[in-house]
């Protein structure tokens, strides 16, 4: 998975993702970095809740929660 800051938000105290996951399952498979699935987090607080905050909202912005 990939969480990658775009530094677009005009807050530094809050921040705009770009997220994905890649498709495979071995560091070979990883390496060719296809994309599995991908989406967007918008105007996270950065500072203020935990990194796990963003992985979970990283996974519901692709369609990983139920």
């Amino acid at each position: 998975m990939e969480i990658a800051n775009e530094g677009t938000h005009e807050n530094p105290r809050r921040g705009n993702y770009t997220v994905r996951t890649l498709k495979g399952r071995s560091a070979q498979a990883l390496d060719i970095r296809t994309t599995q699935r991908s989406g967007f987090v918008r105007d996270y607080p950065r500072l203020a809740l935990h990194v796990w905050n963003l992985v979970a909202r990283s996974l519901k912005a692709m369609d990983y929660s139920e």
